[in-house]
């Protein structure tokens, strides 16, 4: 979903912080989204995915009898009341012999259903309802290629999933009258009747009658939109002529500007919320040429009707509906804003969707990373289009560290799941995007996009397994993959690479071993290694295929070995380990042209104790051009500290580039008290900064200086103006930072329902602050539980999910939320976020000496067991005695 929709409570999750939503999709990288990591860690009983490492049940498509050709859906929604009435008219076709057909439908209100086989018409037909299956009785056998038409007319009321109503409420006051429709995995079955199967493809109709001043947006193109005087409604007529899976239709209707363009004869639209018209361009602006960038590099043009992109109140990330793209309204910027970050992964990732997903879908939920690592790949291949090779390097190395991480224990391609949502983890998006940049590095280049395309025409608007990708592309490119393909989507793990290099003077020999000492069969990689020598006009190259555990050897040189370069080009998914002279390590840090070559020796020299090894960081601080390595280098800085780091970092204030500015900030917060420090960020925020980021970042380390005026320092920022009231929000959580308990009361204010929705829960995340305040007093930290508990119970998702990240830094005193967070697991339907509530509920049990969610879950089970004993023990006792009464 998209970082995400896809995945997007994942991205929500992850914006609660300064800045919002930071543009990035892929796990293991700031803000990642749908489509992006999910921001609970799973359960540290659980694997990668958050999912028992037990053995699930084999997941395999379903087969069914009939197969669904078209839904044209009429509805009347009422905002108000949260209700659409609706008439589903289904055309389907009999694939085998049946007498019933069974439709996902998920507590509808069915009045009747109404049938026609050829000229035989049933207008009452017999149906029931278990709450999730609709079964209907044709009343008579339907032979295989006979067809039938279906009308459901039924009722909803403000479902549960799948269709999420909002308005003004007592604990989210700025809530809009808007509806909008999030249907994957599986829950478009809350609102339409349909077989929710992903390989299942029709086209649909969305007929949609909504009151005067509102928009409704649905898939393909609108074929009329009606106004209707008398009783003052709009109709809106939305036909989506090519099939698409059922959970790819969507329904957004809300008060919006409009923002229109076109491309290549197609409709290109915005949708932002009243009175944001501006913010249009700047968010969504580069989205023209990201559709002819794409239909280019994938071979095919983009496939659909129109491009809409639709920015919905309290949708975290994006979702990829066909031609209809829904989008957090997190993801809006203003120019100022544009310094700090930019929405444009977000955007690359869900247009690109439209291909892979909605034009090219995965059969089922298994080969989920055919749908989100292309999407997640396509944030790389966009950086690389409009910012260079750098920018792709970067990107993919930043999605490196999630993508080892989630697929430790599973496969990519994984038959034995726990839930559908389960496969929306990091195996899908990093370590999908990995394996299709794997890939293109092992074919090459002309090889890769020949064979990229040859899978877009093979299998459009058709549903794949993991294996179709691997047929089209060993056909366009004569390859054999079978063994790529087991190494990197069959199996979990990664191979751990092990480098030695030892320069030989005597002989002029460089002595390599190379070593894969994961436990397990070895993987098969090519390995390149780049050996530069004095006086030598060309490097000495290895490039060798590695299959087996451990390979030495011995390279004769032109000259003295200065600089060795391993996998400069990042084709290996691994945490490479090096061993090698300081020298060499010293050249890369300064002179390898390979971003990743330089990101390694960062880390190499940020993990030194060694005086002079912190001063090469701050020298390769000076002399480094990209901005990717040096937010590394100040991150590195900060950590190893001492009066050089210092002055380094404090000369990074004056770079250009505003994220480098900002992690320079960040490293000085983390210094702990200092004089010059405090001075500097004082100076800082009394001039201002054009970066909205720096400024609040300035905000969050003077904070942490434990200065007697911080409290005064910072209030001003409440009412300073800025886009989205920016600066407030990080004053907010800065005043907590201070852990002065004399902000309490201003903390809390800011979280009173009547106050704007991202003050209060940056008031929330101020008062998680405040609690590690050693001054406070115990009934003090009372007043910031009870807060707390009660945001878990709000309808707004921003506040419950700021609670849901503060309350286990409260340690015991949380454990009052525990009844209120197992309840919340029980009632959710969504893995991702049942995850994060029992993640904050472990760790605040493990705090309080309480049961986990596991052990508390078992002692329920027990519990009711026991009940159920007693009550079958009570019945055999009333039975007993009417036998002895003789009344039988």
């Amino acid at each position: 979903m998209a970082r995400t929709r896809s995945s997007w409570l994942f991205v929500l999750a992850a914006c609660v912080g300064f800045g919002g939503f930071s543009g990035s999709l892929a796990w293991g990288q700031p803000g990642a989204g749908r489509g992006s990591a999910p921001a609970a860690a799973s359960q540290p009983s659980t694997g990668a995915a958050g999912q028992s490492t037990a053995a699930e049940p084999l997941r395999t498509a379903s087969d069914r009898p009939v197969s669904i050709d078209n839904i044209r859906l009429n509805l009347r929604v009422d905002l108000a009341k949260k209700t659409v009435e609706s008439k589903a008219t289904l055309s389907f076709h009999c694939v085998r012999p049946t007498q019933t057909v069974t439709l996902d439908a998920v507590d509808f209100e069915v009045k009747n259903v109404a049938v026609k086989l050829g000229q035989k018409s049933i207008e009452h037909c017999r149906h029931n309802s278990d709450g999730k299956k609709l079964i209907v009785d044709l009343g008579e056998p339907l032979h295989v290629d006979e067809t039938g038409t279906m009308e459901v007319d039924y009722r909803i009321q403000d479902p549960k999933d799948g269709l999420h109503f909002f308005g003004p409420s007592k604990t989210n006051t700025e809530a809009p009258l808007l509806v909008w429709s999030q249907g994957e995995t599986t829950t478009n079955r809350y609102w339409f009747p349909s077989i929710d199967e992903p390989d299942q493809r029709q086209t649909t109709e969305v007929i949609v009658t909504v009151p005067e001043g509102f928009e409704a947006v649905s898939n393909g193109k609108l074929v009329q939109r009606q106004e209707n005087p008398k009783d003052k409604t709009v109709t809106f007529d939305w036909l989506q002529a090519i099939p698409h899976p059922s959970y790819l239709v969507t329904l957004v209707v809300g008060q919006f500007d409009v923002v229109r363009h076109e491309w290549d004869g197609i409709p290109v639209l915005y949708y932002v919320p009243k009175g944001r018209e501006s913010e249009a361009e700047p968010t969504y602006g580069r989205t023209p040429e990201m559709l002819a960038y794409f239909s280019k590099q994938f071979g095919v043009h983009y496939p659909w009707a129109k491009y809409a992109q639709v920015t919905c109140f309290q949708f975290g990330g994006g979702m990829e509906n066909t031609s209809a793209t829904s989008m957090g309204d997190g993801i809006l910027l203003d120019q100022r804003s544009l310094l700090d970050r930019n929405s444009e992964s977000i955007v690359s990732h869900e247009l690109a969707h439209q291909w892979w997903g909605d034009m090219v879908t995965c059969r089922d939920w298994s080969h989920t990373w055919l749908n989100e690592g292309f999407a997640s790949y396509a944030e790389a291949l966009w950086d690389e289009h409009a910012r260079g090779r750098d920018e792709y390097a970067y990107n993919m190395n930043r999605k490196a560290a999630g993508a080892i991480q989630a697929g430790k224990e599973r496969p990519v391609m994984d038959l034995h799941y726990t839930s559908p949502d389960a496969m929306f983890d990091g195996r899908s998006y990093p370590k999908g995007a990995w394996i299709v940049h794997l890939l293109r590095h092992r074919l090459g280049d002309e090889a890769f996009w020949k064979g990229i395309k040859r899978y877009a025409t093979d299998n459009q608007f058709h549903s794949v397994e993991s294996y179709d990708l691997r047929r089209s592309l060993e056909r366009a490119t004569g390859r054999d993959l079978e063994r790529f393909f087991h190494d990197w989507v069959e199996r979990p793990g990664n191979p751990d690479v092990e480098v030695t290099t030892e320069y030989l003077p005597d002989s002029k020999q460089a002595r390599l071993t190379i070593k894969q000492t994961q436990t397990g069969e070895p993987f098969e990689f090519p390995l390149k290694i780049v050996l530069t020598c004095a006086g030598a006009k060309e490097p000495v190259v290895l490039d060798e295929m590695m299959t087996e555990k451990e390979l030495n050897f011995r390279l004769p040189l032109p000259g003295p070995l200065e600089r060795v370069d391993v996998d400069p080009d990042q084709a290996i998914l691994t945490e490479l380990r090096e061993t090698k002279a300081l020298a060499l390590w010293r050249a890369q840090l300064f002179d390898s042209p390979s971003v990743p070559g330089r990101l390694r020796a960062v880390k190499h020299f940020a993990q030194s104790k060694i005086t002079e090894d912190h001063e090469l960081l701050a020298q390769a601080f000076d002399r480094e051009r990209f901005w990717g390595v040096k937010i590394e280098l100040a991150t590195a800085l900060g950590t190893v500290k001492g009066k050089v780091a210092k002055q380094a970092i404090l000369n990074g204030l004056k770079e250009t580039d505003a994220r480098v500015r900002k992690a320079c900030v960040d490293s000085l917060g983390k210094w702990g008290q200092d004089a010059e420090i405090t001075a500097t960020l004082k100076d800082m925020l009394g001039k201002g900064d054009p970066s909205y980021a720096v400024e609040g970042a300035s905000l969050a380390a003077y904070a942490r200086q434990g200065q007697k005026d911080a409290v005064d320092v910072i209030m001003p920022w409440l009412s300073k103006k800025s886009y989205q009231d920016t600066l407030a929000d990080a004053a907010l959580t800065a005043l907590g930072a201070t852990e002065d308990p004399a902000v309490l009361v201003t903390l809390l204010d800011w979280i009173k329902p009547e106050k704007p929705r991202t003050r209060r829960a940056a008031a929330l995340r101020g008062l998680s602050q405040l609690a590690k305040s050693k001054r406070l007093t115990d009934e003090q930290r009372q007043q910031i539980v009870k807060p707390l508990i009660a945001a878990l119970e709000s309808d707004d998702l921003l506040s419950r999910v700021a609670a849901l990240r503060t309350l286990p830094d409260l340690g015991a005193l949380a454990s009052a939320a525990l009844p209120i967070l197992d309840k919340m697991a029980q009632d959710q339907s969504r893995s991702g976020m049942i995850r994060m509530i029992k993640t904050a509920a472990d760790r605040i049990r493990a705090q309080s000496g309480a049961n986990t969610t596991a052990e508390a879950g078992e002692l329920n089970r027990l519990r009711e067991e026991v009940k159920r004993l007693e009550r079958g023990q009570e019945e055999l006792r009333k039975r007993l005695e009417k036998f002895e009464s003789g009344k039988h």
